[in-house]
């Protein structure tokens, strides 16, 4: 993933920081649902901004990765399934964004039980305070990020303390593909104006501007094929009359 964010803020901004991480694990989950063969390219960013973290942060002491492992192609989708059900517990009750029962019952079936029991899903991370007289700011995280588990459930604790209000903003794109039933596409629907606050108005309804021209022509054809399917049944009543 390229992120939109510049190193230094990255780096600085705690809620840039952690907006990101959340994008990412989205990102990933979409990946893997869609099959990509390296799905924790969603969070290639990331080890590099927590390197320089812990040096700002003077921890030489402690030893991080360069990189974020890839899973097992065999393990990514289970992660992804995993993450999505504990998700559905942070989502506000009227986001019915999920489909857990479906989840549910891919995650019982035992061949899924037996192979993928044991998965990655553990959280280092250290806050720390930083020091600037006369000046109140929120505590720096530096998590451990070395593979799909940890970021993920860094992430998953970012929605759960809900700090910023990110639950809220989880949508899942109207867009389903040419067929209109590949899998869910989930976005993060944060976005700040240059004051730094969150932008008010109707909730996104698509990830891009791209998906949603694709939705409305998919629509747009649907409508018209309708139509002409109804025309061709007006003019066969009245050729049998």
């Amino acid at each position: 993933m390229e992120t939109k964010q510049d190193f230094t803020t990255l780096v600085e901004d705690s809620r840039t920081f952690d907006v990101e991480c959340v994008r990412s694990a989205l990102e990933f989950v979409n990946r893997a649902t869609a099959g990509d063969a390296e799905p924790a390219q969603a969070f290639a960013w990331a080890p590099a901004i927590c390197i320089e973290r812990v040096s700002r942060a003077g921890m030489f002491d402690w030893a991080m990765s360069d990189r974020v492992k890839e899973p097992k192609p065999e393990l990514s989708l289970r992660i992804a399934r995993q993450f999505l059900l504990t998700l559905s517990y942070v989502l506000p009750p009227d986001q019915k964004l999920i489909d857990v029962a479906e989840i549910r019952r891919w995650l019982q079936r035992p061949e899924n039980v037996t192979r993928y029991s044991k998965l990655p899903w553990q959280l280092d991370r250290c806050d720390f305070l930083p020091l600037e007289p006369g000046k109140r700011k929120p505590a720096i995280s530096v998590p451990m990020m070395s593979d799909v588990g940890s970021c993920l459930t860094y992430a998953l604790a970012l929605l759960f303390e809900s700090d910023w209000g990110l639950a809220e903003r989880v949508r899942a794109c109207r867009y389903r593909g040419r067929s209109g039933d590949e899998p869910v596409h989930y976005f993060l629907d944060y976005r700040t104006d240059d004051a730094g606050q969150l932008k008010r108005g109707t909730p996104l309804a698509f990830c891009s501007s791209e998906h949603a021209n694709r939705y409305r022509q998919q629509e747009w054809r649907r409508r018209h094929a309708a139509k002409n399917r109804s025309l061709g049944k007006q003019v066969g009543r009245r050729v049998r009359r």
